[in-house]
């Protein structure tokens, strides 16, 4: 447990260059079971929202988890606890304060690298992942008031990701939106895109747009902070731009 993803380039050289090359360095023979978890993000007074999730996700062999509910978060530290090689679990911290969910008694174990659609749409296909899947759920119940149905993908994993889901989506409904909390640049986001134009172009009706943050280090200030992390009205205005 590294306490905040703000740590993780403290620990990238181990982890990246040498942990996650082992198993296919090794044909297979030889594993590094280790789960690695942080927490990133906003929590009343507590705030620790850099992170450096792309960084991660650039690297082969490792596997990243974002949960964004309880229930997920039980079924995914599961999995990971179970794989035989590295996964880094990203924890959001307004879940961490948030109100509790019931999650089943019996074992659950969720795939990783399996995305699940948290709400039905047919109108725009919004993906996000951990903390920013709150803000494209509350956005999409805004929107549905007007006639706009939004389709909310929660990515549940960064590495690898479920594009199998993304593109069904995108198929559907023929536009995209991408929220997430790793600066905009070189954030995930663009490797989603970009996925998306190769595989379904056909399929869209205009472009594709990303609400994340600008490329600038965080703010302190409140204030500040709130004009600099992604929000409900961001993704609001996002979905109608397109």
């Amino acid at each position: 447990d590294i306490c905040f993803a703000e740590y993780i380039p403290y620990i990238t050289e181990p982890l990246c260059a040498d942990m996650a090359a082992v198993h296919y360095g090794t044909a297979g023979k030889a594993h590094v079971p280790i789960v690695i978890c942080a927490k990133q993000g906003v929590a009343g007074n507590l705030s620790h929202v850099r992170g450096f999730n792309s960084w991660l996700i650039h690297v082969p062999g490792l596997k990243v988890v974002s949960p964004a509910t309880p229930r997920d978060a039980r079924g995914l530290w599961k999995s990971a606890i179970r794989d035989e090689n590295p996964v880094v679990i990203l924890e959001s911290l307004a879940a961490w304060v948030g109100p509790p969910e019931e999650v089943p008694e019996t074992e659950e174990l969720i795939p990783i690298g399996k995305a699940e659609v948290k709400r039905r749409g047919s109108d725009v296909t919004v993906i996000a992942a951990g903390e920013t899947v709150r803000l494209a759920l509350e956005a999409a119940a805004r929107l549905a008031g007007d006639g706009i149905e939004a389709e909310v993908i929660d990515l549940r994993t960064l590495a690898p990701l479920d594009f199998d889901t993304i593109v069904a989506s995108v198929r559907r409904t023929g536009r995209v939106v991408i929220v997430h909390s790793d600066w905009k640049i070189g954030g995930f986001g663009a490797e989603i895109a970009a996925t998306i134009g190769e595989r379904a172009h056909a399929a869209l009706r205009t472009w594709i747009r990303r609400v994340a943050p600008p490329n600038l280090p965080p703010p302190f200030r409140r204030e500040l902070e709130e004009a600099f992390l992604p929000s409900v009205d961001g993704v609001v205005t996002a979905v109608r731009e397109v």
